[in-house]
């Protein structure tokens, strides 16, 4: 399927994130991991506003306490393997915000990190569209174009710079490899993609790169480069 393009990086709508974990990340199990209800060495799970703007992770509290309100015998997600039980699956799917969505880089890297076992079949990510209920087809794209055809899609807004042919990851990556110091990798990313976060920019130039830093820390980071 084709996914949004924001920044420069493809985006998944939050309510699209069940269908393609085949099912590992369901409403409730991703608002533990975006409230930061788990422990996990590993670089904390955050989700975006469709403006690009980070969600702080207690936002999420109200969210998860209303999801945990459907968790009872007739709307178990447990049921799902006996046979799918479609009123979890709307009213939980639902209950995420709509235009809001992770990149897809930094998703897929947690899931894995989450569940690194590579043959397990719940470790695969299924990106078609067929796996998505009919009744939640609009709904999960909603704040987002529709996917119509394989390839990605530009998502149209104000103050989003277009989409260019180099994604942040890869400027950097460039940009290391010509040898600039974190300074001026740091400003050239910002000139690029003037809309890119500061926590972003500490998370691709840590202090001390392998170490379990908050994203508070990789904020101030960010902030001291491109100061």
């Amino acid at each position: 399927m084709r996914l949004p393009i924001i920044n420069g990086r493809e985006c998944i709508p939050l309510r699209l994130t069940r269908f393609i974990t085949c099912r590992r990340f369901s409403a409730d199990v991703l608002l533990y991991h975006l409230c930061h209800e788990v422990g996990l060495e590993h670089t904390p799970l955050y989700a975006y506003e469709n403006s690009g703007v980070e969600i702080p992770y207690v936002s999420w509290r109200n969210k998860l306490a209303a999801i945990e309100g459907l968790l009872d015998s007739k709307m178990s997600p447990e049921l799902e393997d006996a046979g799918v039980d479609i009123g979890w699956i709307e009213k939980s799917t639902l209950e995420l915000p709509a235009g809001v969505f992770v990149y897809r880089d930094e998703f897929e890297a947690y899931v894995e990190c989450w569940q690194p076992a590579k043959n397990d079949p719940d470790n695969v990510f299924s990106y078609s569209i067929s796996g998505i209920p009919n009744s939640l087809l609009q709904s999960v794209w909603e704040g987002f174009e529709m996917p119509t055809t394989s390839g990605a899609v530009v998502v149209e807004r104000e103050a989003v710079p277009p989409v260019i042919a180099e994604t942040d990851t890869e400027l950097c990556d460039r940009l290391k490899a010509q040898g600039l110091d974190v300074k001026a990798i740091a400003r050239e990313m910002k000139r690029v993609f003037p809309n890119i976060l500061p926590s972003r920019i500490g998370r691709f130039l840590p202090a001390h790169p392998g170490a379990n830093i908050t994203s508070d820390a990789h904020t101030k980071r960010g902030k001291r480069l491109l100061g």
